[in-house]
């Protein structure tokens, strides 16, 4: 049974040194035990609001998009006073035509 530990305590130091050996720009050790550690990652949505503008905030996480979207306007939160602090229910209220 401690062999079988060893050998996975081995396995799992290999697997998680791989990405930043590739030299990755921006894949780092650190950002690899960043996602390793539950604790690190920002706490799960509570409400439906939360959920919400966190979805808002994952649209712009590819490439440029937090530049054209957050930043353009001061960052995500800034889209509270217009969708009626990220409630959905009234959003589709007030915006009900989507043309």
């Amino acid at each position: 049974m401690k062999q079988n530990s060893q050998i996975d305590k081995k396995a799992y130091e290999l697997a998680k040194a791989y990405l930043p050996r590739l030299n990755i720009p921006g894949v780092t050790m650190d950002l690899v035990e960043k996602y390793l550690n539950p604790f690190s990652l920002p706490p799960k949505p509570a409400t439906k609001n939360e959920l919400y503008c966190r979805v808002l905030e994952s649209a712009q996480n590819a490439n440029m998009k937090p530049g054209v979207i957050g930043r353009s306007i001061g960052g995500v939160d800034k889209l509270s006073k217009v969708l009626y602090g990220f409630d959905p229910t009234e959003v589709l209220n007030h915006y009900d035509k989507w043309e």
